[in-house]
């Protein structure tokens, strides 16, 4: 919130909260470093968190996102976090000297109450499991498919191959040669008698 001084003692302070833009920077990049994530992680190991400028509002709000696999873990992380927030905005402004009655502060507008499941990450799951399974199913129809084609053609072949004996023999289909025509055998000619 901007100082008593800057707004007046009849002022309204949300009216001020659009010229805390570089502040609220300074502030978010200062709960994000190393050495406050130390602080954070050797209370809740398994928890990280995000403290950035909402982009949602034009004014200076700090929004902080826990997240953990275990519920009371993300919202003792996001306490730990906005417990740390106003003493970082007051050591910043101690560090430059500036006045008590100049300095800017820090107010709760929401918190969470109970912990919500990253829906996200379930639902990336869920998509990639499903193409998983899709994807999966298609190969197995084509390697069945392909399985039940080749199995057809090898029957066909052996029953093919079952054809009767006598009809595999090759028959030669030549006419008889013929005698060649001598000429000392008369040429006579059977006469079949009818009777009239």
């Amino acid at each position: 919130m901007p100082s008593a001084h800057s707004v007046g003692v009849d002022g309204n302070p949300y009216l001020n909260l659009g010229g805390m833009g570089e502040a609220l920077d300074i502030l978010t990049r200062r709960l994000s470093a190393e050495d406050i994530r130390g602080k954070i992680a050797d209370h809740f190991a398994n928890a990280s968190y995000t403290a950035e400028t909402d982009r949602g509002t034009s004014g200076a709000i700090l929004l902080i996102t826990a997240t953990s696999p275990n519920p009371d873990e993300s919202l003792g992380t996001m306490r730990a976090v906005m417990d740390q927030a106003p003493l970082v905005l007051e050591n910043m402004q101690g560090a430059l000297n500036v006045p008590q009655e100049s300095r800017i502060s820090t107010m709760t507008l929401l918190v969470d109450s109970r912990a919500t499941p990253e829906s996200k990450a379930r639902t990336q799951i869920l998509l990639v499991a499903a193409a998983g399974g899709v994807g999966l199913t298609l190969v197995l129809t084509v390697l069945l498919d392909s399985l039940l084609k080749s199995r057809k053609a090898r029957r066909h072949r052996q029953k093919g191959s079952r054809i009767p004996e006598e009809i595999n023999h090759r028959v030669s289909v030549t006419a008889p040669a013929l005698e060649p025509v001598r000429d000392d055998v008369p040429l006579t000619l059977p006469v079949s008698h009818r009777p009239s």
